[in-house]
């Protein structure tokens, strides 16, 4: 972590990031103090090539004592904002190999969307006269909400 800070954050590499023209770099203030920043990539900037129609969310940060306020929500919509002005298609982000939280919490969201919505479909082709497949997908709804605001639910840990 201390070598990515490091690297990432060197004086030369942020004027290097800053002065890029397919970098675009908010920051975001609440109640006068910096309270993030969100770092969106298109063309040659993105960390992977993926076409001139995306757009890559590289960072999304929000220090600590910030946190449980919206913000990080405020930022990803700018992100979408930001797209849809460039006539953008895809969004991506780019998500640290080391950000165990942020890949786990979507290994489970993506886990739990193939495994109830697969369970949902079954329901529906073959139970065509049952609404069985209803409560499935509501489940599937509540579970995802359940994963995306884990951390909010156990906050005391």
């Amino acid at each position: 972590m201390k070598a990515y800070m490091e690297r990432a954050y060197h004086p030369a590499q942020l004027e290097k990031e800053l002065s890029n023209p397919s970098s675009q770099f908010l920051f975001l203030y609440f109640h006068g103090e910096l309270a993030g920043f969100l770092k969106v990539n298109i063309g040659d900037a993105q960390a992977e090539e993926m076409g001139e129609d995306a757009l890559e969310i590289e960072r999304i940060y929000i220090q600590k004592a910030f946190h449980k306020n919206g913000l990080g929500k405020y930022l990803f919509n700018k992100a979408l904002e930001i797209a849809e002005s460039l006539h953008k298609k895809k969004i991506w982000l780019g998500v640290w190999e080391k950000n165990e939280n942020a890949i786990m919490k979507g290994f489970f969201i993506l886990y739990m969307i193939i495994l109830i919505d697969f369970q949902a479909f079954l329901e529906w082709k073959y139970l065509k006269n049952s609404k069985q497949y209803i409560t499935t997908v509501v489940i599937l709804v509540l579970a995802v909400l359940f994963i995306y605001n884990l951390e909010k639910l156990f906050w005391f840990l």
